[in-house]
């Protein structure tokens, strides 16, 4: 993710696997900015970040606007700096996995 790390993100969702992630976005028909996969609690994640904003007002403010289905689902505000550490942590995690 090449944005500003002051930037806010609005969140929804975190997925065991790209496919969940995949059919999640299907159901909704969601068509996120981005689809990033993470780490957290040193387990990988799959998540769809739906829009990106210059400050945490105008996310918030996004947020409150969103249309239905998008404005039921489990949504959040997180910073552009903490999701690009927790994309680095995936990546470094993903590293130390055996594949089978």
């Amino acid at each position: 993710m090449a944005l500003h790390p002051d930037y806010f993100a609005i969140q929804a969702g975190a997925f065991p696997n790209a496919e969940a992630l995949r059919s999640h976005a299907l159901q909704y028909g969601i068509e996120p900015a981005y689809r990033v996969r993470l780490a957290s609690q040193n387990r990988l994640f799959h998540v769809l970040i739906l829009q990106v904003h210059e400050s945490r007002r105008a996310a918030e403010a996004a947020l409150a606007n969103l249309p239905q289905p998008l404005s039921g689902m489990d949504l959040w505000i997180r910073s552009v700096g903490s999701l690009q550490n927790a994309v680095r942590a995936g990546d470094a995690l993903a590293n130390e996995q055996p594949t089978d």
